[in-house]
């Protein structure tokens, strides 16, 4: 299973974890491999050497505050597979910890969510069983009492 895979595996079972780790992880790595590059590490030369296009390298190459940022992010999507790797090693940590001071459940087996769904199905049938033997047994109500006077005219009010 490829790292991609396993992200998405993990998204889909724990994505209330993964989402915020891997958000501080990706700004992490970034300001990390933006100040790399302003502390004088020679980007172009690497990335010449890794064979990129001159789309990729010509920004890099142009000089001023922008060009720290477009070096890192350059760098920031050629270790694409080593952050997803820290994201699932540090996801996997955190899970680990959340689990062990309760703050989420562990995930329960098929087994135990089908014995969970029979239990609640019954209950329901009892309350559903309950419910209908008490309409039964139970008087129809009397029929609304008629608000009208005798004289058809409207209460309180009085004619001239």
């Amino acid at each position: 299973m490829t790292n991609w895979e396993k992200f998405k595996d993990m998204y889909k079972k724990y994505w209330y974890v993964l989402v915020p780790v891997h958000g501080i992880l990706s700004a992490g790595f970034m300001v990390v491999l933006y100040y790399l590059v302003k502390s004088g590490v020679d980007v172009v030369p690497l990335l010449e050497k890794l064979g990129l296009p001159e789309s990729v390298i010509g920004p890099v190459r142009k000089s001023g505050a922008s060009a720290y940022v477009a070096a890192a992010y350059a760098i920031y999507h050629l270790i694409a597979p080593l952050r997803y790797a820290v994201t699932l090693a540090f996801t996997t940590l955190t899970i680990t910890y959340l689990k062990r001071f309760g703050y989420i459940k562990p995930v329960p087996s098929s087994k135990e969510i089908k014995q969970l769904y029979d239990k609640g199905r019954a209950k329901v049938e009892v309350f559903s069983k309950r419910l209908s033997n008490r309409r039964k047994s139970s008087k129809p109500p009397p029929p609304p009492k008629s608000s009208s006077s005798a004289s058809g005219g409207v209460a309180g009010k009085s004619e001239r």
